[in-house]
């Protein structure tokens, strides 16, 4: 199921791919959480990829 949270967890990987971060600052002032979601979407669209 694609909850809310999801809709927005891949709206904002559109602009981290953009290199437009969450906050200010750079990757080291990033939530945790932030970064560790944007990992898992970017890991899952290079999954996807290779398996085309």
């Amino acid at each position: 199921m694609v909850t809310e949270r999801s809709h927005l967890l891949l709206d904002l990987y559109r602009h981290y791919d953009n290199r437009h971060l969450l906050m200010a600052g750079g990757l080291l002032d990033q939530p945790a959480a932030y970064l560790q979601a944007m990992q898992i979407i970017a890991d899952a669209i290079t999954c996807d990829a290779t398996k085309s």
